[in-house]
């Protein structure tokens, strides 16, 4: 143990702040030098605290603390008032600056844990007949010896208290279904006076059920007929005042000592809250899910860091991804702007609580392709702190292609004639406003929604939806009342679609072109059904207004003879035919790649008679047919040298003002030599593949083995070691003590095969990924004086001193008995290879994001060779007898430290070593994230 500091007054505030235990610290005169009764401080010997009936007892405490270095015991001291209070006493020695040997005593108030002991003691009396009562209690008796009955006798008790205290209703059978017992609840129910009462009746004598008796009796027919429990039975029933509830139910078999059943136990618990909860959390969910994946604009959620939470099907189709495959990705990755650092700042203000409108982004799709959008972060809070960030966002990418289409168009126009160019420019600028304050006031939010009932009555709309009433010059307060009150001027076949929808539970898309207030408005219209128990309910409908998106298709239609001259500088073959048609237009690339001379013409051919593969021309047709556009489509053509070329098409479809597709436009790439190095590399990978697929089965072959030998052979292990605890309290009494060493070396040697058996199948589990954590905040302190507790035997064996150098209180989120496992496998190996009258120190740290922990000690040290194989599987370093000051009885299996590394890795730690040589002692080093 560390030395204590010199400085008695500091240690007096510190464990006065910090502890609320009791603390003393004596010399071997059982004289107090410190302690922290600001009540009781002129008091100086320990006797002084002590009530007299306990004073004799210290004595004989002390001295075996001074003698054996710890000890444990409990005494009532003196308090508030002088009024005594029952401690539990822990006794460590230690020695001071001086050289001094010490005891410190830690003090815990347990009054009101022994006024439950007496408690619980005055009520065995009224338990004995019910535990009598229990086949199994009775059989265990018979084998017990007095002082195992006792602690069984203390369990039960508790068992009682624990039982009577808990919501649940548990009561316990014999095999004719007669009540043997039950809790305080369940008696309750019943009318009864205490919980012994209903024991030898049945059920027919109870009023706790009423529809459903037979049918429970026959469930626990059947239970103990099969030998067979059933866990979580959810069941609806009704009770003895007419109410229905929701119970959650086990029923579990009891066994007698040889295995037969004798009985059957049985929980309820009601559940009827968290089962309303749970079908309102349902609905809720179905509701957000239909309006967040059914929205035609990107939405995505980020934590505060940019992490991606959540993700809409519009935006994974666009980037060409699953929601598996982005999730955890932080939004950084797929930046393709310039300015990175324009983008870490308003993740900045929006962590600060800022809502960020408008920005234009640049991203990068799965394929590399990049496309613009626009985007609006709104951050949500909980408890006045951000912690998730909404962003909605509208793809800009085709309207900024067709804004830079014009533009260039109207460069090339004014070479030509400059009072057409201005007039162009102007036009342009009109257009460029136009849509600067149509973003603004349209689709600075998102699409106007509103979600009608199946009367078509209005029950909820968004905000971007009043606006664009307000803008139509019609009410915007439209909640509960229907449709045609406030749009008379709809045709009748909206309310066929309505119809429509709520019939078949389809979605339905449509296009309208509507006056409103001498407007003509040209919108889009997504009808999606919510649905409520297989029924359709209600209606969400969104509205996007395309109206001058619309003009701009057509303005880009009328430029596009202006532009054709400029399309035969491109590298790229260009081609614009009818849709499924005739060409009409190709330049002077589209000549070079199919084999023509310079400016000939095959316009009027039929586009589809070059492809060689009619299965991949109906393909590119059908993706045009279903999506509009085909982008990096690879297909193979003849040109007209009679030579099969593969090259990349990318093309689009346009359509005329009634929607119907009119033309096809596109370009495409000669990629003949580099396809053919990618089928080459694809089919290498394809290979390697395969090699891999038989060297993880056999692998998978290798675990499965281990695994199954491991489980195979505890079976006999178990039972060897119950015959051997079984032979040893049965007939002790004729044993001779060489046998009963014998016996029990077989027990050392059991255990140890058991605990290679555990670290087998531990071994397993990370090598396979399966080794999963049970994690929680937990004390990683005491999880340390747990392990020293448990290791005191082995550290008071070598007579070694432990030195802590640990913060008081470590709060982790971890798996306290895998990290348990850590600490036990790090102090043991430090034990082992530590000599006699040796020292061990534990220390920890905390740094930026994680906490340091180390084990140090000044055993026979480790070379460096060594260090590398550390970690390996069934690597042992150090064999027995390594020195004349170190003997090893346990040569260990190689895992201990394989599977130490594996748990740390798991909780997102490192872990290594290190040594200055041999007989210079190790240092094992690891973290753990805060």
């Amino acid at each position: 143990m560390a030395s204590i500091v010199k400085n008695i007054n500091k240690i007096n505030q510190l464990i006065s702040e910090n502890i609320e235990d009791m603390i003393f610290i004596c010399n071997e005169n059982i004289e107090c030098e410190y302690h922290n009764n600001k009540e009781l401080q002129y008091r100086k010997h320990l006797i002084d605290f002590l009530h007299p009936s306990d004073s004799k007892l210290v004595g004989n405490f002390i001295r075996n603390v001074f003698k054996i270095g710890y000890d444990r015991e409990e005494f009532r001291i003196a308090g508030d008032n002088n009024l005594f209070k029952w401690y539990d006493i822990k006794g460590k020695r230690f020695v001071d600056d001086q050289n001094n040997k010490k005891v410190i005593l830690i003090c815990r108030e347990i009054s009101k844990l022994k006024k439950l002991e007496k408690d619980i003691k005055d009520s065995q009396i009224r338990y004995a007949q019910l535990a009598d009562t229990l086949p199994e209690i009775n059989y265990w008796k018979l084998l017990q010896s007095k002082d195992s009955f006792t602690a069984v006798q203390k369990a039960r008790e508790m068992l009682e208290v624990i039982i009577n205290n808990i919501p649940q209703l548990i009561y316990w059978k014999d095999i004719k279904l007669k009540y043997l017992g039950c809790n305080a609840n369940f008696a309750g129910i019943n009318g009864l006076i205490n919980s012994s009462s209903i024991i030898g009746r049945s059920d027919d004598d109870l009023k706790w059920e009423i529809d459903k008796i037979a049918y429970i009796q026959e469930c626990e027919h059947n239970v103990i007929k099969n030998n067979e429990p059933e866990y979580n039975v959810i069941e609806l029933l009704k009770t003895v005042d007419g109410k229905q509830a929701w119970y959650e139910i086990n029923r579990v078999p009891l066994h007698n000592m040889s295995g037969k059943v004798v009985g059957i136990l049985v929980t309820y618990e009601d559940i009827t809250i968290r089962k309303f909860s749970e079908q309102k959390l349902k609905e809720s969910e179905e509701k957000y899910r239909t309006i967040f994946n059914s929205s035609p604009d990107y939405i995505f959620i980020t934590d505060v860091e940019g992490n991606i939470l959540d993700m809409n099907l519009a935006l994974l189709d666009r980037i060409g991804m699953t929601l598996e495959e982005v999730h955890g990705t932080n939004f950084a990755q797929f930046y393709a702007g310039d300015n990175l650092d324009e983008l870490l700042l308003a993740r900045d203000e929006i962590g600060a609580g800022k809502e960020i409108k408008g920005s234009e982004v640049k991203a990068r799709a799965k394929t590399g392709e990049i496309f613009e959008y626009e985007v609006n972060s709104v951050p949500i809070k909980e408890n006045g702190r951000v912690v998730k960030v909404i962003n909605l966002a509208r793809d800009v990418t085709d309207k900024k292609i067709a804004e830079k289409k014009l533009q260039k168009s109207q460069e090339d126009l004014r070479v030509l004639n400059k009072e057409l160019e201005q007039k162009i420019k102007e036009r342009t600028k009109d257009l460029i406003e136009s849509e600067r304050q149509y973003r603004t006031t349209i689709d600075f939010l998102g699409d106007p929604l509103h979600v009608v009932d199946r009367d078509l009555r209005i029950i909820l709309v968004n905000q971007p939806f009043k606006r664009w009433l307000n803008e139509l010059n019609i009410e915007a307060e439209i909640l509960r009342k229907k449709i045609p009150e406030i749009f008379p001027f709809l045709p009748p076949k909206i309310y066929d679609e309505y119809a429509k929808v709520f019939d078949t539970g389809s979605p339905l898309i449509t296009m309208e072109s509507t006056s409103v207030q001498e407007r003509n408005l040209i919108t889009e219209t997504r009808k999606i059904p919510i649905f409520s128990e297989g029924r359709v309910e209600q209606v969400i409908t969104i509205i996007r207004d395309v109206t001058e998106s619309r003009e701009m298709e057509h303005q880009l239609k009328e430029s596009e003879e202006k532009y054709r001259n400029m399309v035969n500088y491109l590298d790229l073959g260009f081609y614009k035919g009818e849709y499924r048609g005739k060409l009409l237009m190709h330049n002077q690339a589209f000549n070079e790649m199919l084999g023509l001379r310079p400016n000939e013409s095959i316009v009027g051919l039929e586009s589809s008679q070059f492809f060689v593969n009619p299965e991949v021309q109906n393909k590119y047709y059908s993706e045009l047919d279903e999506k509009g556009i085909v982008k990096h489509f690879i297909a193979q053509i003849k040109n007209f040298n009679e030579e099969i070329i593969v090259v990349d098409l990318n093309a689009h479809v346009i359509y005329d003002s009634d929607g119907k597709p009119m033309e096809i436009e596109g370009t495409f790439a000669d990629i003949t030599e580099k396809f053919k190095l990618q089928q080459d590399l694809l089919e290498s990978e394809k290979k390697l593949r395969e090699k891999n697929i038989e060297l993880m089965k056999l692998d998978e072959i290798k675990n499965d083995f281990i695994t199954m030998a491991a489980h195979e052979l505890k079976t006999p292990l178990i039972s060897i070691s119950g015959y051997t605890d079984y032979i040893l309290i049965k007939h002790r009494s004729y044993l001779t003590p060489e046998i009963t060493e014998d016996l029990k070396t077989v027990q050392r040697n059991v255990t140890r095969l058991e605990v290679l058996m555990d670290q087998l199948l531990e071994v397993m589990k990370i090598d396979e990924n399966k080794l999963k954590l049970q994690k929680q905040k937990v004390n990683i302190t005491k999880i340390i004086n747990d392990c020293l507790d448990e290791l005191s035997y082995l550290i008071n064996e070598k007579n070694l001193e432990v030195i802590l150098n640990i913060n008081h209180e470590i709060i982790l989120s971890v798996d306290p008995t895998r990290i348990f496992t850590v600490f036990t496998n790090l102090i043991s190996n430090a034990i082992k290879f530590t000599p006699d009258y040796g020292w061990i120190e534990i220390s920890s740290k905390k740094a930026d994001k994680e906490y340091v922990f180390e084990v140090k000690d000044n055993g026979i040290g480790l070379a460096e060779d060594e260090i590398s194989r550390l970690f390996i599987k069934f690597e042992r370093i150090k064999q027995p007898n390594l020195n004349e000051s170190v003997t090893i009885n346990d040569s260990g299996t190689g895992l201990g430290l394989y599977i130490t590394k594996g748990i740390v890795n798991l909780h997102k730690g490192e872990i290594r070593a290190s040594s200055d040589g041999l007989d210079k002692g190790a240092t094992f080093t690891f973290t753990l994230p805060i």
